[in-house]
């Protein structure tokens, strides 16, 4: 198998998750809805439990070399290896959905009637690959910290570093319980921040981009409802091509 093929080293490196953050970008209109108070997980790197069995809705805008824009996004959360996150443009039509049960995950682009089921990390669209796993999006868009200490008795206040089983090496500063802020690194890439802006709002960003440029995206909840309807089955949509691998222009190719 050649290496653009959807199997092959390079397009593991370069699978496509048109999500976070290509993804994470969302626009939503109306005004916000109350929200329950921000709660803590019982660690920082834990989502709270009373996160699973909700829904909930995120907008997000983006900057960077890419261009500025938004979407709105929906985060389906069954279990802490369970979910959807659906995305779709301010005019509600579907962009993209990705789908994580356990280690698989499949993503969606309904755009262009596609999908891959072979994403171990996520590349956006204009950005490049993150250091991170499609399985850690609800940690990045719920304020926990995706990464867990080898020791889990580690001390969950204050200044935390770590490097995880794949590599990647952490700094999170840690403040009643909550992540105010992190930073990833993977490799000799370039690091990417995560900081908590206020309760529910939040920033991922990047220095310099492929033409020098920072790269940011913001986002804040709005909406958080119970989970009406369990999550239908990991399976391609009837009609959808394969297709895991991005051409130069961010595009993914058939």
């Amino acid at each position: 198998m050649s290496d653009r093929a959807c199997g092959g080293p390079a397009a593991r490196r370069r699978l496509a998750s048109l999500i976070p953050l290509a993804a994470l970008a969302l626009a939503c209109a109306g005004a916000p809805r109350t929200l329950p108070p921000t709660e803590a997980g019982e660690r920082p790197w834990l989502l709270p439990a009373s996160a699973y069995g909700t829904q909930r809705l995120f907008r997000c805008s983006y900057r960077g070399p890419g261009g500025d824009g938004g979407f709105r996004a929906t985060l389906r959360l069954a279990s802490p290896d369970r979910f959807d996150l659906l995305l779709v443009d301010p005019l509600g039509r579907q962009l993209a959905s990705l789908r994580v049960d356990g280690e698989a995950a499949l993503l969606v682009d309904h755009r262009r009637g596609t999908h891959c089921g072979r994403l171990d990390a996520v590349t956006l669209p204009g950005i490049g690959p993150l250091p991170l796993r499609p399985q850690e999006m609800p940690a990045v868009l719920m304020g926990a910290l995706p990464a867990t200490p080898a020791d889990p008795a580690a001390e969950a206040e204050g200044a935390l570093e770590l490097e995880d089983a794949t590599g990647r090496h952490w700094q999170a500063r840690i403040e009643e319980g909550l992540v105010a802020e992190w930073s990833v690194r993977q490799d000799r890439g370039r690091p990417w921040s995560w900081r908590r802006r206020a309760g529910r709002a939040a920033t991922l960003s990047a220095p310099g981009g492929p033409r020098g440029q920072s790269q940011e995206v913001e986002w804040q909840e709005v909406v958080v409802e119970p989970l009406r309807s369990a999550l239908p089955p990991v399976a391609p949509p009837a009609g959808s091509e394969e297709s895991c691998v991005l051409d130069d222009a961010g595009r993914p190719e058939r």
